[in-house]
């Protein structure tokens, strides 16, 4: 009996070192004397209190999507941005030493994607305008915000064709040769001038609600003006006006500088089976939709998961040690249902952030939002996934932060299961609740423990 009990006593010294050094607020002073039993235990029925909760505030920072696409179950999303264009260099010039012709030829908006949702067959119409006023580098935007805009620059009906990188849209020759004769005018001169004359861009989409969603890489897409100097020419020149700097930080992680863009996402939750109420209520009982839970980023619906019966555990004279904590759940085979579906898998990443008493997600004073933090960095947000050969997620491990409810260190408004919009602008994950009708759907906190005594 002593021998185990050293044993169990070296084991707890060891657990106390990964979870001290997770958090350095994080105090467990325990006195364990020899003649002390140890009482490890295991549930997984703890109550969970889940609700489909709407996130009204997306930032949307640096992202150019577009397009509409609809869900039978949650509604219609539709998506347009805004962004700056910058000026290829300082001084900006078409004309070559010795020769003042200039011959146009085009001015193409050319998108690269790396995001497509929905149905891409069906057509929809792009329009291009041109913005009355330029987005703020320094500031943050969400997914309610727009910019006011002007003169229409293109115009395009499109569906997505196989094997093509990028849309092209062909804009305004009018104003494409208004640009050329700025040539030695202040207006091409530096940035800050550009954009007095030219404040940026708004893209949206015309057309039916069941089509796609398109997201462009920001610092490949670009607007070019190609021309020529001699009618002989056979080989267009061009100057690219890009809407982001690339540059690299001290980790040689590429960065974006310089430029401002971001989405507007319009969700109309009525054009949907179950959540026409949701904007205004912020908030259903999962029990209310089929018990099931639901997350689409795009559309600002995450599920809110409480465990309100925690300080159950404690009893007299007893310390709880959280030994390990494990959220587990996987996409409810509604998920892949043929009806609606096809395009819309589970989101790539999901996440735990933290909500306050409202349901909303807990900022810093910086205005970041707060994570669920990763057992092995604190540093880090916890992040799982998407293990499509499985059709899984792996468990989330949040055993430092049930040990904080429990000792009441963090604030017991719950964890908010959510993707974020770089990950998943339109994917959709429903996931069983406690009381989801299939066993093998529904979410468990998997609780091992140990009473320890005072």
């Amino acid at each position: 009996m002593l021998s185990l009990l050293k044993r169990w006593g070296a084991w707890i010294v060891v657990a106390l070192g990964i979870l001290t050094a997770c958090d350095d607020s994080f105090d467990l002073t325990l006195d364990i004397r020899q003649t002390e039993l140890i009482n490890t235990v295991y549930t997984d029925t703890l109550t969970l209190r889940t609700n489909v909760q709407y996130l009204d505030s997306i930032q949307t920072n640096n992202f150019i999507l577009v397009g509409s696409t609809a869900d039978a179950e949650v509604g219609t999303l539709r998506a347009e941005s805004f962004f700056k264009v910058l000026l290829p260099r300082d001084t900006l010039r078409f004309t070559v030493a010795g020769n003042n012709t200039v011959i146009f030829d085009s001015l193409v908006l050319i998108l690269d994607y790396n995001y497509q949702y929905g149905d891409t067959t069906v057509a929809q119409t792009i329009v291009v305008n041109r913005l009355t006023a330029s987005p703020d580098t320094a500031r943050n935007y969400y997914s309610f915000e727009r910019m006011p805009f002007g003169e229409e620059l293109g115009r395009f009906t499109y569906r997505l064709p196989r094997n093509r990188a990028s849309m092209r849209i062909r804009m305004s020759d009018a104003f494409a040769r208004d640009l050329i004769s700025k040539e030695g005018r202040p207006e091409l001169l530096n940035q800050t001038n550009f954009e007095q004359y030219f404040k940026g861009l708004r893209i949206a989409a015309e057309g039916p609600d069941n089509a796609a969603i398109f997201g462009f890489d920001l610092i490949q897409s670009r607007m070019s003006l190609f021309y020529r100097n001699n009618a002989a020419d056979t080989v267009s020149k061009s100057h690219s006006f890009y809407f982001y700097n690339p540059a690299r930080d001290a980790l040689n992680q590429i960065i974006l500088r310089d430029g401002s863009a971001f989405a507007r996402l319009n969700a109309d939750f009525s054009k949907g089976r179950l959540f026409a109420n949701l904007p205004a209520k912020r908030s259903i009982p999962t029990q209310q939709v089929g018990n099931f839970g639901y997350v689409h980023s795009g559309m600002g619906i995450a599920t809110r998961i409480e465990i309100p019966h925690l300080q159950t555990l404690q009893k007299p004279n007893k310390r709880i040690l959280i030994n390990r904590a494990l959220l587990s759940f996987n996409p409810s085979a509604r998920n892949f249902e043929a009806a609606g579906k096809v395009n819309a898998p589970p989101p790539a990443t999901v996440l735990l952030g933290i909500s306050d008493r409202n349901g909303r997600i807990v900022r810093n004073a910086s205005g970041i939002p707060i994570f669920v933090p990763d057992e092995r960095n604190p540093n880090v947000r916890l992040e799982r996934n998407y293990v499509e050969a499985g059709r899984t997620y792996p468990d989330l491990d949040i055993t430092t932060y049930v040990q904080r409810l429990l000792d009441g260190k963090t604030p017991n408004n719950g964890m908010l299961l959510m993707s974020l919009l770089n990950t998943a602008p339109g994917n959709l994950l429903i996931v069983g609740d406690q009381n989801a009708v299939v066993p093998a759907e529904r979410m468990r906190l998997k609780l091992f423990y140990t009473e320890l005594s005072q």
